[in-house]
């Protein structure tokens, strides 16, 4: 499901997860300094390794 013959789609999904836990430590860190800012995952399916910062203002 998520092998290929050489192993990109499972580093993928690891830099994925990795990416998830990472952005979110940072917007707790982010909460406490300002709550202007947010970081996400691009969701756009060629860029999920791509973090986007979104202003609330």
């Amino acid at each position: 499901m998520i092998d290929s013959g050489d192993g990109n789609k499972f580093i993928k999904f690891a830099q994925g997860i990795t990416l998830n836990q990472l952005i979110s430590l940072a917007n707790n860190h982010l909460s406490v300094l300002s709550n202007r800012y947010k970081l996400q995952r691009n969701t756009e399916q060629k860029q999920l390794l791509e973090i986007e910062v979104i202003d609330r203002l």
